[in-house]
């Protein structure tokens, strides 16, 4: 899901609505004022997203807000 086909780019709360799981998005965590691409996955917390991966698992975070990446750029022709 990326902005262009959701015809939105503005942060949406994680109160408001959470993206599907699986899908890279933009994420935003208030307390740490850090920006980071991360996903939901079944197995974390409905508002947990992992942005990394260790040999222990995956790095999670709990983000306020969220957004969906803009489209990939494309080769000129």
């Amino acid at each position: 899901m990326h902005t262009a086909e959701l015809g939105e780019n503005r942060w949406v709360s994680v109160d408001d609505r959470l993206p599907e799981y699986g899908i890279d998005v933009q994420v935003y965590n208030s307390d740490t004022k850090e920006q980071m691409v991360g996903f939901r996955s079944p197995k974390h917390g409905t508002k947990q997203f992992q942005y990394a991966s260790s040999a222990w698992g995956g790095i999670l975070c709990e983000p306020t807000h969220w957004m969906p990446l803009p489209a990939c750029p494309t080769p000129n022709k």
